[in-house]
């Protein structure tokens, strides 16, 4: 694990291609890695403790950026498939890592609906317990030439007490509205009852708790994601409003923006911020918020490139300054874009060197590259994803 102080002029949010309405200086960056080799930490989240921070970081065994421009998944251990393992990790309030334990996810394993994996887990605070919100997934794989291979199956949201070194009394939750995945829902602890905002721009919702179960609150129609805006943090409270992060995916290959959000008493959307990206990376997602012990820190956990799990402090105030534009319905949401654009030279170097990206895209880059030195393409302009997408025929 890296610790890092950083200073306000070198370690700015959104410095780059991604600009914000405000330049927010980092007060504390750690970079967690919880594994050894062939393992990659991913999609932090986190809660605050009497001695600091509970983390809760995921592994994996699959090199996302060599598959990311081609279809296949490459396992770093090809004896096995596609596994997450989660560990938690306890950082004192200077973010510094004091120790660590594997996490016993069995209850859901042991569930057919859970089988297969549990992945990105976000903990959070409610009636004195941590709750840990995170998908299931059944799915096969199987090993088929050079890879493994496994159809879609299905994933379902689950919530779980974290007890020790355990998650305990599982409620797996089946689609409200038939869906084979659900993933990304808003889970927010609203005094006894824990709100799950499962479609942002609809406010679609369950109620309830780990122990009574969960009730449906709108029409099963309202509940399916039909793109735009998702979950990504749980929210937590601030005055009597609620703040938290909100994701989105654009492109293709998928590039991801994220989004602060203030939602109101009644949890529909009052205040966001614009899109920004955390490191300018191209698959970053935030799983965990929550607030230092003195309330004037804001502390983020987020995956970067599935290969880096990154926790960070931000000064509350510059969070609540970047919430400048007013949200009149759920739906407004749906209008906000994402980026989906990327510059030629970045994308090269994001591909090249990985042994099963192919050919075929590593000879468009090089000639975009030879056109913008003959002049023939600006060299800073970002191009659509989608452009490349079409002329490879992908």
């Amino acid at each position: 694990m890296t610790t890092e102080k950083a200073a306000a002029s070198s370690n700015c949010i959104g410095a780059g291609t991604m600009q914000l309405n405000v330049s927010i200086a980092i007060r504390k960056r750690t970079q967690v890695d919880a594994f050894g080799p062939n393992v990659f930490s991913m999609n932090p989240s986190i809660v605050r403790s009497d001695a600091g921070y509970i983390c809760c970081v995921r592994g994996v065994n699959y090199d996302r950026e060599a598959i990311w421009y081609s279809s296949d998944w490459q396992a770093t251990n090809r004896k096995e498939p596609i596994r997450s393992r989660n560990v938690i990790v306890l950082l004192d309030r200077d973010l510094h890592a004091l120790s660590q334990y594997d996490l016993d996810v069995s209850q859901i394993t042991s569930d057919p609906r859970g089988r297969s994996d549990v992945q990105d887990i976000r903990l959070m605070a409610h009636c004195g317990d941590v709750l840990a919100i995170g998908t299931a997934v059944e799915r096969d794989f199987e090993w088929s030439g050079h890879r493994w291979t496994g159809g879609l199956g299905m994933r379902r949201m689950f919530v779980a007490t974290l007890q020790g070194t355990r998650l305990e009394n599982p409620v797996i939750i089946d689609s409200p509205c038939g869906a084979a995945w659900e993933k990304n829902w808003v889970p927010v602890s609203q005094g006894q009852e824990l709100a799950l905002i499962a479609n942002i721009h609809t406010g679609a919702k369950l109620i309830g708790s780990p122990i009574i179960g969960f009730q449906l609150k709108d029409q099963a129609a309202s509940y399916a994601w039909t793109g735009g805006w998702s979950g990504s943090s749980p929210f937590v409270q601030f005055e009597q409003n609620y703040i938290g992060v909100l994701h989105r995916k654009d492109g293709f290959p998928e590039i991801y923006t994220h989004m602060f959000c203030l939602l109101d008493h009644n949890l529909r959307p009052m205040l966001r911020s614009v899109p920004f990206s955390f490191e300018n990376k191209y698959i970053e997602f935030c799983c965990g918020i929550t607030l230092n012990e003195a309330g004037d820190g804001v502390i983020i956990a987020y995956g970067v490139n599935d290969k880096a799990a990154v926790v960070v402090e931000l000064g509350t105030s510059d969070v609540l300054r970047m919430l400048t534009i007013e949200v009149v319905r759920p739906s407004d949401l749906l209008q906000v874009k994402g980026n989906s654009s990327i510059a030629y030279e970045d994308l090269l170097k994001c591909v090249e060197g990985h042994t099963n990206t192919t050919r075929r895209v590593l000879r468009e880059l090089n000639d975009c590259l030879s056109r913008v030195r003959r002049g023939h393409l600006p060299a800073k302009r970002p191009f659509s994803l989608t452009f490349l997408r079409d002329r490879l025929k992908w």
